[in-house]
């Protein structure tokens, strides 16, 4: 395939309808464990096969608590949970996680799916990223992951909830069937462990993120007499917007025609048309369905990659104008459409591009945002999804999972792609990346990002080909590096 081909959307409704199939089914993965004392017996099996760093962050930390509640305790979390939404629920997502890993459940797509969570959740928070930048106060080790619970789609627990067993990681879920169908539902997770999970590790992020929208959008004069209604449905659903924010800055715009994608395919999947909802339950902590749509295109707007952009943002366009009527109804207040996408707009720029004081002064897309080496990345994956082929000959040193997801997207969009074959493609390559990743070695390692060598000289791109093989992504880093002088690299594999 050609480099730098433009990406299309020919095959977009097809890539809906397989996320519709997908929330359509019913698998819901391992049964609980029926008792205190048949979870405690392949907790002592499971636990001691995840690595180092997990052990003693999860597995250890939860036998020992679960040992303290006793068969009196279980019970009485039982009782308490009888619908298994609350501690309950999260007491046997925790063990789950454990012990689907252990028992090899879904063994590939397990990998695949820890090493896409980990890949999200280090991009914010290893030490090498936020150079300038204090220490994420909540951070915690990357999220484990399970299957399950379909009812609810993809979902997470911060480690704010964990923590009530000892457990010191969040948990990130997704139904069974996402381990072979709905390959946009795995952009989700760039919302749940980039969103959720990283605003939960930032102390006071969330709160000054809330005021500092409020009082953009109630100073926007494009909004007239609709800045109030505006500013207060933004700003109390701020941890929504801004993780699906954080999520685009990580995975790029195939994150935002994902998400769109995704919502259409479960509004039809639970009775509604395939379309993005232009109203909202005022209960619901997320924007309505075309909020979001107009949102997500701001944030694209706002990134700084020039590759296949202007492309991407008509695609996005497309979709979102396909389904936006006259005008909205916002907390019982017409609102049309036109001055809702201004006031998006303008929540975009905050959550991108604003300094903020809970990040010493620096905005989000400092920490993250998608350039051209990461567009140039993932075009680079998209022909070894598209053909049969020994996965293990893929040199993928420079590449990082969320470069794949947004590979298999671009491919799935093509006329008469095989969703399937590319679907399992991306995951036998991000398993291939999870099976090199440090953190799951027998070393406590954090954040892989943080093994960087530091040189004090770096050849050019044209000299390393003659001192050693150059990685594939090369000439896309000497295109986008700074002058030659002499600087730090990271050159550990991982971002």
């Amino acid at each position: 395939m050609a480099k730098n081909q433009p990406v299309e959307s020919n095959n977009f409704n097809q890539c809906v309808q397989d996320a519709r199939r997908a929330a359509l089914d019913s698998e819901a993965g391992p049964a609980d464990p029926a008792s205190y004392d048949e979870l405690r017996e392949r907790l002592l099996v499971s636990g001691p096969k995840l690595p180092p760093l997990y052990r003693e962050n999860v597995s250890e930390p939860f036998a020992k608590k679960l040992e303290e509640l006793g068969r009196g305790g279980f019970d009485q979390i039982l009782a308490r949970d009888r619908g298994r939404d609350r501690e309950a629920a999260l007491m046997f997502d925790i063990a789950q996680a454990i012990l689907q890993r252990g028992e090899g459940y879904l063994e590939k797509s397990t990998a695949a799916f820890q090493e896409m969570v980990s890949d999200l959740y280090d991009g914010f928070l290893s030490v090498q990223e936020r150079k300038g930048i204090r220490a994420a106060e909540g951070c915690v080790i990357p999220p484990l992951v399970k299957w399950g619970l379909p009812e609810r789609g993809p979902y997470t627990w911060t480690a704010s909830a964990t923590r009530v067993f000892d457990v010191n990681a969040s948990i990130v879920s997704l139904p069974p069937a996402n381990a072979k169908l709905g390959l946009i539902a795995w952009t989700g997770l760039a919302h749940e462990t980039a969103g959720h999970d990283i605003l939960a590790a930032n102390t006071g992020l969330v709160e000054e993120l809330s005021r500092r929208v409020n009082k953009a959008i109630s100073a926007l004069p494009s909004l007239g007499p609709h800045a109030a209604v505006l500013a207060e449905y933004w700003s109390i659903r701020i941890e929504e917007s801004a993780a699906d924010v954080l999520g685009i800055l990580n995975m790029g715009p195939a994150a935002a025609v994902g998400l769109i994608g995704y919502l259409r395919a479960m509004n039809e999947a639970h009775g509604d048309r395939c379309r993005l909802r232009h109203c909202g339950d005022d209960r619901d902590v997320h924007p309505m369905d075309l909020m979001r749509g107009y949102l997500v295109k701001a944030v694209v707007d706002l990134l700084p990659f020039k590759e296949n952009k202007d492309r991407w943002c008509k695609i996005i366009e497309e979709q979102v104008q396909e389904d936006t009527v006259d005008q909205l109804q916002v907390d019982g207040t017409p609102i049309r459409c036109n001055v809702a996408k201004d006031a998006a707009a303008e929540v975009a720029r905050v959550l991108v591009s604003e300094p903020l004081d809970s990040l010493n002064m620096h905005s989000l897309s400092e920490i993250q945002t998608w350039r051209d080496i990461d567009e140039q990345a993932a075009q680079e994956l998209e022909p070894h999804l598209t053909r049969l082929g020994p996965l293990d000959q893929i040199y993928i040193r420079g590449f990082y999972a969320a470069h794949v997801l947004a590979a298999a997207l671009i491919a799935s969009m093509r006329p008469s792609a095989e969703i399937p074959l590319i679907f399992d493609r991306a995951l036998g390559i991000m398993k291939l990346m999870h099976d090199k990743n440090p953190s799951w070695g027998p070393l406590k390692i954090m954040s892989p990002s943080d093994l960087a060598m530091l040189r004090v000289y770096v050849p050019t791109s044209e000299e390393r080909g003659v001192m050693e093989p150059a990685p594939p992504t090369a000439q896309a880093h000497a295109e986008n590096a700074a002058p030659d002088v002499p600087y730090d690299e990271d050159i550990s594999g991982y971002d």
